[in-house]
């Protein structure tokens, strides 16, 4: 997929998982200029980045790991969208688990429920200034792990993605020509969210 990014400013949270590196990668090589962060920066970290490059005018927070924490994703948004002016784009990337609960995972799926919810809250608090603000809600991929192997009997497409298709829906949501679309929750997850594959 190739958009037209260049002269644009992203930082990506998270960019030490896979799903992360590939998004980085994928800006890149649509002409962004790329600060890659770690799993937990701190928003004086972000505002470093910032600094370095001038400007941002994108943000992707990867809450993919055993631990997401809602709270830090909501400094991060705030801090960048602070700084950012109108055309500036945030996503969350976080599972699909946070849409459709599964047995043994009531933290986690609570946890990345409350990171859509706060990825809708923030679209309605920014939108006012022309900041986008979307999630991407991905199922099993391969970067997972036993989490995502325990997905896979349920996925229509029988498989897990790559970690280049969900970096293909970040590219969708941060191109300066998809200038509607906020408050939105793109599932990428092989159709595990739209119901039971097997028969019963």
């Amino acid at each position: 997929m190739q958009v037209d990014l260049r002269g644009q400013v992203a930082a990506i949270v998270g960019a030490g998982h896979g799903v992360g590196r590939a998004a980085a990668r994928q800006m890149a090589k649509n002409g962004a200029l790329v600060e890659e962060l770690g799993g937990n920066p701190s928003v004086a970290d972000l505002a470093g980045a910032r600094v370095r490059r001038g400007r941002l005018d994108i943000l992707v927070n990867v809450a993919l790991g055993p631990e997401v924490a809602p709270t830090s994703i909501e400094g991060y948004c705030r801090g960048a969208a602070d700084s950012m002016v109108k055309g500036g784009r945030i996503v969350n990337i976080t599972s699909a688990l946070g849409l459709v609960s599964a047995r043994g995972e009531a933290g986690f799926s609570a946890a990345c429920a409350a990171v859509l919810s706060l990825t809708r809250t923030l679209a309605l608090e920014y939108g006012a200034r022309g900041i986008l603000v979307n999630a991407v809600a991905v199922g099993a991929h391969d970067d997972d792990g036993p989490r995502g192997e325990r997905l896979l009997s349920h996925v229509p497409l029988a498989r897990a993605g790559s970690s280049e298709e969900i970096a293909a829906a970040v590219l969708f949501l941060v191109d300066p020509d998809n200038s509607y679309t906020t408050g939105h929750v793109m599932t990428v997850d092989g159709g595990w969210s739209a119901g039971y594959a097997r028969n019963f």
